[in-house]
């Protein structure tokens, strides 16, 4: 019989075949959380939502909170029937001063409801910069 140790396991050998494979497995979608990342002039928010159409999902900005709410349809067919389960989910998210509405834009991508919400620009850097250009 061949023994094999404890901790030689696939998942062991996985972590050494690249130094990008963490970064890799770092985002896996899970349905109805929302996953934030940024850009220079963006935020994101992505949430995977296999089960939703575009209709049956909502965003809204109030209080400085974005509230997000889905209807998730779930479909069973079993022994030729068709069980269906609909139910209403609520996120939300704190957000800084300063967000409105109207910065908030909301497109889909495959099953991926994606917001994207513009970045205020801050008008201390606007005013420290003009000082520096009276300065030259």
């Amino acid at each position: 019989k061949i023994k094999m140790l404890s901790f030689i396991q696939p998942s062991f050998f996985n972590d050494f075949v690249s130094p990008f494979s963490r970064r890799r497995q770092f985002y896996q979608p899970r349905e109805g959380i929302p996953y934030i990342f940024e850009d220079d002039s963006y935020w994101h928010v992505k949430t995977y939502l296999p089960d939703v159409h575009e209709d049956e999902f909502t965003a809204s900005i109030v209080d400085n909170t974005l509230s997000m709410k889905w209807n998730d349809c779930k479909k069973i067919k079993h022994n030729g029937r068709i069980y269906e389960s609909k139910k209403l989910f609520e996120e939300s998210i704190n957000l800084p001063d300063g967000i409105t509405e109207d910065m908030m834009k909301v497109t889909w991508n495959n099953k991926f409801a994606i917001i994207s919400i513009t970045k205020p620009v801050e008008e201390e850097n606007e005013q420290q910069k003009k000082k520096l250009k009276k300065n030259f």
